[in-house]
């Protein structure tokens, strides 16, 4: 009697462990690893959310925007922010590889940090910089000239 063809490896044939050996299937990944995966995808979530929330009460109280504009603003920051994973991923599925575009759009981002950030940290938040700022910014604005 003939056996059973084997249909699972016991090796994967792309995944490494932790020791950079190849990961065998019956010892790596499972519920465990795609509970902590959900786990943080849900505080993401959670976090962009209440970022959200926090961003129209800010926009309606702070800036004195309508619900409406405040509202449209949140969504076109959420939008773009959604939008530009689906661009990482594009490059990083097509160009470059998941590693390397991580690599490169966190050296991007601690560059753009770093640059950013004056020599002596009491001058991080100039508050005649921000006053002169947010005057510009309601003088743009067309209903307030109440607050002028």
């Amino acid at each position: 009697m003939a056996s059973l063809p084997v249909t699972q490896v016991k090796t994967l044939p792309d995944a490494w462990d932790y020791k950079g050996r190849p990961a065998e299937r019956s010892k790596s990944g499972g519920w465990a690893s795609a509970a902590m995966i959900l786990g943080v995808e849900a505080c993401e979530r959670l976090t962009t959310l209440g970022i959200a929330v926090n961003l129209v009460t800010y926009l309606t109280g702070t800036m004195h925007l309508g619900n409406a504009t405040s509202a449209n603003t949140v969504t076109n920051f959420l939008g773009t922010s959604f939008m530009l994973c689906l661009l990482g991923g594009f490059i990083a599925d097509t160009f470059l590889g998941r590693y390397l575009t991580i690599g490169i759009f966190a050296t991007v981002q601690a560059t753009k940090r770093k640059m950013e950030l004056p020599s002596d940290p009491s001058l991080l938040f100039n508050v005649d910089d921000i006053a002169e700022g947010l005057k510009k910014m309601k003088q743009k604005l067309p209903h307030s000239k109440q607050f002028r």
